[in-house]
């Protein structure tokens, strides 16, 4: 699973393709922050934008919303305005006013790159891949170094398909950042997708020398094992990225295949249960699921005896 880059979401790394976190929501700040930021009267722009930025960075979202509004109502023809709405929406949890808000930015000032990001990470926690890429494509159009945002539109490329496009976004950022953990990550993840696996093991392994406690990249490093049929080490590694990480049920799919291809049938079934009561909906474990108990049923005495 990819892991999205900073002004994404705030998501936890890529939380395998794929893991996504969620903007944390504090309805009840602007309680606590009512005398760090006062409100201000209606009419001063200027003072309205400013109070609302304050607002926003304190997690006062619902102050900021009104804040914004109102300096909207002032200006309407300010697209900042809209895109800081949007934002103080995003952060929220709403993402149907803040597309509507972003939107109406972007009416008023097709060329800013801030407000076609701000889409993207929004279209991109609803899966809308193919719409994210595309606006992201067109930050790049415009701010070609912008890492952050060439990282999430390689993520959109890889959700699409297009792994070996994907795998080149991700080389482009580590040759310019060649200690950037995610980009060492994702790159590792897209070469496993290509097939290329000692390549992806390499990746995988950097990635852990930059960040030892990464349970991602333990489990991808894993998977390049057992895809080498070198169960012995992949259950090795797989126990590693579980320690880390205890509720990740990607690692325990892949414990047990690394314990099924090892023969220890009982230990295979344990760490497959154990990553079903994880992730009961999950569609690999429920396909597990689904095996298991054909599995079971196969193994069942005939109700019937033949002559």
């Amino acid at each position: 699973m990819p892991l999205p880059y900073n002004d994404f979401v705030q998501i936890s790394p890529r939380f395998p393709l794929h893991v996504f976190a969620s903007v944390l929501i504090s309805l009840l700040g602007g309680a606590f922050t009512a005398n760090i930021a006062k409100a201000v009267p209606l009419g001063n722009f200027a003072q309205l934008m400013q109070s609302g930025k304050t607002f926003t960075s304190q997690n006062s979202f619902s102050q900021a919303i009104s804040t914004f509004q109102q300096a909207v109502e002032v200006k309407p023809d300010s697209w900042e305005a809209h895109l800081e709405l949007g934002k103080a929406y995003s952060r929220a949890g709403d993402s149907d006013r803040a597309m509507s808000a972003l939107f109406d930015s972007l009416k008023l000032n097709a060329k800013n790159a801030d407000t076609r990001s701000e889409l993207a990470v929004i279209m991109m926690k609803h899966g809308n891949w193919d719409e994210a890429g595309g606006q992201l494509k067109q930050v790049l159009d415009m701010v070609p170094t912008d890492f952050a945002v060439r990282g999430n539109y390689g993520i959109c490329l890889e959700q699409l398909g297009y792994i070996d496009a994907a795998a080149e976004q991700f080389a482009i950022i580590v040759k310019a950042q060649p200690k950037s953990v995610e980009a060492i990550y994702n790159l590792a993840v897209a070469l496993q997708l290509k097939g290329q696996t000692e390549q992806a093991a390499d990746a995988y392994k950097k990635t852990i020398g930059l960040a030892p406690n990464n349970s991602l990249a333990y489990m991808g490093l894993g998977k390049c094992f057992l895809a080498r049929k070198d169960y012995k080490n992949a259950a090795l590694i797989e126990k590693r990225a579980i320690q880390l990480f205890p509720n990740n049920h990607w690692a325990y799919l892949a414990l047990g295949d690394a314990y099924n291809g090892l023969g220890q049938k009982g230990e295979s079934l344990e760490a497959y249960r154990k990553a079903i009561q994880i992730s009961p909906k999950d569609p690999t474990c429920r396909a597990v699921l689904t095996n298991l108990l054909k599995q079971k049923t196969a193994a069942l005495p005939s109700a019937f005896t033949t002559r």
